[in-house]
């Protein structure tokens, strides 16, 4: 559409507990993070296409993200995460996704473009359960039930200026829709080259 340049940044604050020493539960973690994101949409006001440059454009606000409790069992080779949960910081993300700029090697963009606000990921949490189980180091089964619908938004592109743009609703992220459906996912992952420790 046109040429420019454009600033974005991001900051998140996260905070850890494990229980432990003051309740006695062993294997547990409590998790809260936030962020402060800034800058303007280089993809929505300069390219306008499906697929955002970078992993970290979103609408400009300071907003809770996460806010989860996890209880391991059996040694942590199965867990069980419930709370304000964001999907791609577990599910349909490679390893190596982080040498490549645009967003699409994360989250997917068919996953992004098929669910309502762009899905329960970045910068969008949604109240969910999740289980995961890890009985050797290469392979994890993961599954999860959440909210379908983290802002509670009609279905729409939440990419462009042409579109509609699902992040400006409830900018805090303290929206916990309970009032719509249910997104289920379930991802069996094999990894292969596992870190040597010497």
């Amino acid at each position: 559409m046109k040429q420019g340049a454009a600033y974005e940044g991001m900051t998140t604050l996260t905070l850890n507990w494990d229980p432990e020493k003051v309740l006695g539960f062993k294997h547990g973690l409590f998790n809260i993070s936030t962020m402060q994101i800034r800058g303007r949409s280089f993809t929505g006001e300069n390219i306008a296409n499906f697929n955002p440059i970078s992993g970290t454009e979103a609408d400009r606000s300071t907003r809770l993200w996460e806010l989860w409790y996890q209880q391991g069992f059996w040694d942590d080779k199965f867990t069980v995460r419930i709370g304000k949960l964001a999907l791609d910081q577990e599910f349909n993300i490679s390893d190596y996704a982080a040498l490549f700029m645009n967003s699409s090697f994360g989250w997917s963009m068919v996953s992004s473009l098929d669910t309502y606000s762009g899905g329960v990921a970045y910068p969008l949490a949604a109240p969910g359960i999740r289980f995961a189980f890890q009985p050797n180091e290469n392979w994890t089964n993961l599954f999860a039930i959440t909210n379908d619908n983290p802002n509670d938004v009609s279905f729409c592109n939440p990419s462009g200026p042409f579109t509609c743009d699902p992040q400006s609703k409830h900018l805090s992220g303290t929206r916990f829709n309970f009032t719509t459906g249910v997104f289920i996912i379930n991802e069996l992952q094999y990894h292969l080259n596992q870190l040597i420790q010497l």
